[in-house]
Parts: structure tokens; C-alpha cells; sequence
């Protein structure tokens, strides 16, 4: 998740250089991913309470996987910024 968090939040970014918004994309998108991760510790954590670590963890594993696989998904079809 580490990767899919640099490409949101240097990488894509860089597709707004036209416009000049680059650093104001780049600090939206960082926000975003503080509320998210904010968002996430309650949600872990209920969910933790209801299903047990090791669903968890599969949970977790899911996750990184579907944002990897749109990512280069994504990265496939406009590999040029």
C-alpha cells in the first residue's frame, strides 16, 4: 500500500503540471489519505473485534492487492505523463 500511496501522492500529481497545481493536488491528495487512514483505524478496529485477526489480515492483503492491480491497470493505459 506504501506504493500505491506514492504514486497518489507524487505521481499523479504530476499529470497537473499544465495547469500549475501541482503542490495543491499533491497536499489534497496527502489529505486525503490522513482522513482515510484516520477513517481506518475505527473501521479496523470493529471490524478486528467482529472477525478475528486472521480476517483481518486477509482483508488488508485484498486490499493492497486491488490497488496494485489499478494500478497498472491504469498504468497501462497512459504510461506518458
Amino acid at each position: 500500500m506504501h506504493g500505491v500511496n506514492w504514486i497518489m501522492t507524487y505521481i499523479m500529481p504530476l499529470k497537473f503540471k499544465k495547469y500549475g497545481k501541482i503542490s495543491f493536488m499533491s497536499g489534497l491528495l496527502n489529505s486525503f489519505t490522513y482522513v482515510g487512514s484516520s477513517i481506518s483505524v475505527y473501521a479496523i478496529a470493529i471490524f478486528s473485534e467482529h472477525s478475528g485477526w486472521s480476517a483481518t489480515l486477509l482483508m488488508w492483503s485484498g486490499i493492497a492487492f486491488v490497488g496494485m492491480a489499478i494500478c497498472l491497470a491504469l498504468s497501462k493505459k497512459n504510461t506518458s505523463l
